[in-house]
């Protein structure tokens, strides 16, 4: 009897190990998409479009969407500029 549930502990754990192999790619498949544009790349982008000295900038989700976001001062004013990680687009200069 004892073997019996020796075998059977085993074949459940293999049953296990079989599913977490079969169902694992699905969860890699949700991963977030990789950055097309670098940090450096959208904070030159948001420098060469609005000017100014670079306070801060990093990456940050808007709406679900990877996005950069790059502090800019120039004037006195701080002026936050968002930038699509994957597309490299300037979403929105906002003032603050």
């Amino acid at each position: 009897m004892n073997r019996l549930k020796t075998h059977s502990i085993h074949y459940m754990q293999l049953c296990c190990l079989s599913l977490c192999l079969t169902f694992a790619p699905l969860q890699w498949s949700h991963a977030e998409p990789k950055a097309a544009i670098s940090l450096q790349q959208a904070t030159d982008t948001a420098l060469k479009k609005f000017g100014g000295e670079v306070i801060k900038s990093e990456s940050n989700k808007q709406n679900g969407t990877p996005v950069y976001v790059i502090r800019l001062l120039s004037n006195g004013r701080v002026k936050e500029v968002h930038i699509d990680s994957q597309t490299g687009k300037v979403i929105a200069p906002n003032k603050e």
